[in-house]
């Protein structure tokens, strides 16, 4: 009943749900309809429009038409039609995507999307989205004149997000097959789909009802299964996000990889009024999937609000928790380097300086979202908006020779892996085969590699830290600066006299996109002695 007041909502807001005898300003006799586009835009690509309604059995309308109004730095404003015919809306949700050509344009661009609907004998024409309290303001698309800065064998995914069978009072998502086609279109090659245990085990007709036969989750692995067939580039990661117990008792949350098994956890799904304790401990979780599953914990330390921790009984991520043998890894970077960034990457550099092959992994714990974050700001009273929390903003990139899910699984259990929001960077050996991820002993050559674009600004800072166990504190092998490039490079000998580990990251100077700085971070080259290899 009070899910609305205590569920966090990062996803498409759902408006027409409401406490009976309740007032809500948000809720309108009208389905949900709304424009959505990738916040980046690879160049060359035709920018992908996602146009979606939701709830449109319960409000049959039709759509007259849709355009968008472009503009682009220094062109005047040039309008491209979307929907030139009638389209019936009576499903439970409905959605399409229509591609547009953007020309030469480069830079920030405009998008104004106009829908016109038709409803029990009234047309009115939308922008942007129908609803209340937003600012209907255009999407702000940024086309960018060169590709992600990467490097050779390296493929960049969305690790944390949700897809369509997250719906409930507050929230709904976006079907898997938009979400492929504007995640291809910003670079991406692959989408690790989270969605929550206690969404999983919904009916498909209700999500205030739960089905033994768990048929949401069996839909949607058959979506995946279809969408991987296709050879196109781009392969869904099936995944969960499951509400465990921590060693205290309390609700976190933990990413599953590639199970096909369900795992229930509805400990904080507010379904049950005060009854807050999960099904599984993070123990009994990690015992029961899969052999070749993996597990990390999501968002670890990212701040809970009083009333989720009173109410819910959530709780972050504590050492003893990301100790368990286990446990794959960490997802600390949730979006932006704000909120329990700082204290997320200290805790996972606390695992590996524990002696712990600890993998990190970045994601956004987004659904929808592609171009603003747009949800329940009031329960039934407001909408907020901002650029944060936007699917893809914050990127882990895989070093991976085939595209696969399996092959993709297999980077990120073995940490060749890197999270990044906009630069690239590896070690490799003097042969440029990628030692991230491998162990090395005694003396070994390796290629310092670095990379960034105008987008993403000037590679202002290199740094090279080594961690052994048993000491508190990293060191800080060596630091380059530039000024004025946007490619690295240096040979560095890595010594391994014992159990001991390297890891780079990488700061930027002031994007010419956004004007913020940027970083790279790769997980480790494990060292050992070579009685231990």
């Amino acid at each position: 009943m009070f899910a609305p007041l205590l569920l966090p909502v990062f996803l498409y807001a759902e408006t027409h749900y409401r406490f009976p005898f309740f007032f809500s300003f948000l809720s309108k006799a009208e389905p949900e309809l709304l424009a959505d586009a990738p916040h980046r835009l690879e160049p060359g690509r035709r920018l992908p429009i996602l146009l979606l309604a939701k709830d449109a059995h319960r409000f049959p309308s039709v759509l007259v038409s849709a355009d968008a109004v472009l503009t682009a730095p220094g062109e005047a404003p040039r309008t491209v039609a979307l929907i030139t015919h009638r389209i019936r809306l009576d499903d439970r949700l409905w959605w399409t995507v229509c591609d547009i050509d953007v020309g030469v344009a480069v830079g920030w661009v405009a998008v104004d999307v106009r829908l016109t609907l038709e409803i029990n004998g009234t047309t009115k024409t939308y922008h942007n989205d129908n609803l209340r309290t937003s600012n209907h303001s255009p999407l702000q698309v940024y086309v960018s004149p060169v590709p992600l800065p990467s490097l050779p064998g390296l493929r960049f995914g969305e690790a944390h997000a949700h897809s369509a069978a997250t719906d409930d009072q507050v929230e709904f998502g976006v079907p898997t097959g938009a979400g492929k086609a504007l995640g291809r279109s910003m670079g991406l090659t692959f989408w690790c789909v989270t969605d929550h245990s206690y969404d999983l085990d919904d009916r498909t007709d209700s999500y205030l009802d739960n089905h033994p036969d768990i048929p949401k989750w069996r839909s949607l692995q058959s979506e995946i299964d279809l969408l991987n067939d296709s050879v196109d580039g781009f392969v869904i990661v099936r995944g969960e996000e499951v509400t465990v117990r921590n060693h205290r008792g309390k609700n976190v949350h933990c990413l599953v990889y590639g199970d096909r098994e369900y795992h229930p956890g509805s400990g904080d799904s507010a379904e049950h009024w005060l009854h807050t304790r999960s099904e599984l401990s993070l123990g009994e979780l990690l015992k029961r999937i899969s052999p070749h599953a993996l597990a990390f914990g999501a968002h670890v330390r990212e701040r809970v609000p009083i009333l989720q921790r009173l109410l819910l009984g959530r709780d972050v991520w504590h050492a003893q928790d990301m100790a368990h043998s286990r446990l794959s890894g960490v997802q600390f970077w949730n979006g932006s380097r704000e909120g329990g960034w700082e204290e997320g990457k200290q805790a996972w550099i606390a695992q590996l300086l524990a002696g712990r092959k600890c993998i990190a992994v970045a994601g956004n714990d987004a659904h929808g979202n592609f171009n603003r974050f747009r949800q329940i700001g009031i329960p039934f009273l407001r909408i907020a908006e901002a650029d944060h929390q936007l699917f893809g903003r914050v990127r882990t990139g895989v070093f991976t020779k085939v595209g696969s899910e399996a092959a993709i699984l297999r980077a990120l259990a073995e940490g060749r892996s890197i999270m990044t929001d906009g630069p690239a960077a590896m070690i490799a050996d003097g042969n440029g085969e990628l030692l991230l991820g491998t162990h090395i002993a005694g003396s070994t050559r390796a290629h310092i590699t670095a990379v960034s674009s105008p987008e993403f600004g000037i590679l202002q800072e290199i740094t090279l830290f080594r961690g052994t166990p048993g000491f508190q504190r990293e060191t800080v092998v060596e630091r380059w600066s530039s000024e004025s490039s946007f490619q690295f490079e240096a040979d560095r000998v890595l010594e391994s006299s014992g159990s001991s580990y390297y890891r780079l990251e990488v700061i930027t100077s002031e994007g010419r996109r956004d004007g913020r700085q940027h970083m790279c971070l790769t997980n480790p080259v494990w060292c050992a002695s070579s009685k231990e290899l």
